[in-house]
């Protein structure tokens, strides 16, 4: 149940409170669209009665993690989250062993993170280049024109300057 939400402090003390205050919340963080809590117990109709505030989309439960998809306001939510909890989101320590994240997954994570951004501009490359060979096969004299050529240099300039990007 999306709706606009402008009361950000208020949606996240809503959020607080049904999830069970907050000596029930471990860590929270967010991502682009989440507002992810580690809480130490899941409340029964936590899900239910969050997933019907306005401005929340749904909840998720994954990962050990409880997770409020808000969309793309979630900085405000997480903000205010931030604010009433007390913590400090730079030194955010999980309290339990148990909910420590494993070698694994913090690998995989940072991989995740260093990859994500050219993902978009190698799956556009990929669709130029697989329309070319599409046009080019249906109409070979395609290829002598200078529209193939712009379209070519599009498809193939991220791999000629993406080890320049990342240095």
């Amino acid at each position: 149940m999306s709706t606009q939400v402008r009361d950000y402090p208020k949606l996240a003390h809503d959020i607080i409170t049904l999830v069970g205050g907050p000596k029930n919340i471990s860590t929270a963080t967010r991502c682009a669209t989440r507002l992810r809590l580690v809480l130490k117990e899941v409340p029964e109709d936590a899900h239910d009665k969050i997933g019907n505030l306005p401005g929340v989309i749904t909840t998720v439960e994954k990962g050990g993690q409880f997770q409020v998809v808000i969309g793309n306001r979630v900085g405000d939510v997480y903000d205010a989250v931030v604010d009433e909890l007390g913590i400090d989101p730079n030194e955010q320590q999980v309290d339990d062993a148990e909910n420590k994240p494993r070698l694994m997954n913090r690998i995989i994570a940072m991989m995740s993170a260093v990859f994500a951004p050219f993902i978009y501009v190698l799956a556009a490359a990929g669709l130029i280049q697989g329309a070319l060979i599409i046009i080019t096969a249906a109409a070979p004299g395609f290829k002598e024109t200078g529209t193939y050529e712009v379209f070519s240099l599009i498809s193939w300039a991220q791999f000629t300057f993406l080890p320049i990007s990342s240095r």
